[in-house]
């Protein structure tokens, strides 16, 4: 049986450099943003789009828009509720070979969640230390978020019982800082290798 949570749509809203939430009846329930800013659109003028072309923060936030919503390793991402609840999204560090320097962090309000990779295709989400739900990457698509999508092919194994901001929690978990799982010391090793010689 397919988990409800799974149901969620995704889509990266272009006009605006932000990635929509929609729970399954379709309503908007969260608007993520890089931690830099929006993007600069075309509709800037041309002063303005050549300066911020030269910025670091330009650089990140072309690559948000190359992901589709999704920061990169060590990126952060700010999340803003329907309701105005403040967030953000952690992406992990970009250095270290490790599993455990790939796990990512969410805030939303007051809530502190953790999501731990535990191997290459399974990852957990943490609130306060105690486990939530197990994701687990299906196949080997990892799903995008172009378009209106339901999130990445996943498992979903609920270890409690989900409040709201919890849902939102995983449901990041899944778009933001997933596929679930994260290679290991000696695939990334490997990685380095090839890409250096």
């Amino acid at each position: 049986m397919t988990d409800p949570i799974l149901t969620w749509q995704a889509s990266y809203d272009a006009s605006c450099g932000a990635l929509l939430l929609r729970d399954p009846g379709g309503r908007v329930v969260a608007r993520v943003v890089p931690a830099d800013g929006p993007p600069v659109g075309a509709e800037a003028s041309l002063l303005r789009r050549a300066r911020a072309a030269l910025t670091v923060e330009q650089v990140v936030a072309q690559q948000w828009v190359r992901q589709r919503g999704r920061p990169s390793e060590g990126a952060a991402a700010l999340v803003t509720l329907v309701d105005g609840t403040p967030g953000r999204v952690v992406n992990g560090r970009d250095t270290g070979w490790r599993r455990r320097h790939r796990n990512g962090t969410i805030s939303l309000g007051d809530r502190r969640y953790a999501l731990e990779h535990r191997s290459r295709r399974r990852s957990v989400l943490l609130l306060d230390g105690r486990p939530l739900a197990t994701l687990r990457r299906r196949g080997f698509r990892a799903g995008g978020l172009g378009g209106d999508e339901t999130l990445p092919r996943a498992r979903v194994r609920r270890t409690a019982a989900l409040a709201p901001l919890d849902e939102v929690a995983t449901a990041l978990a899944l778009t933001t800082l997933g596929p679930p799982g994260r290679r290991g010391w000696w695939a990334q090793l490997a990685e380095d290798l090839a890409t250096s010689a």
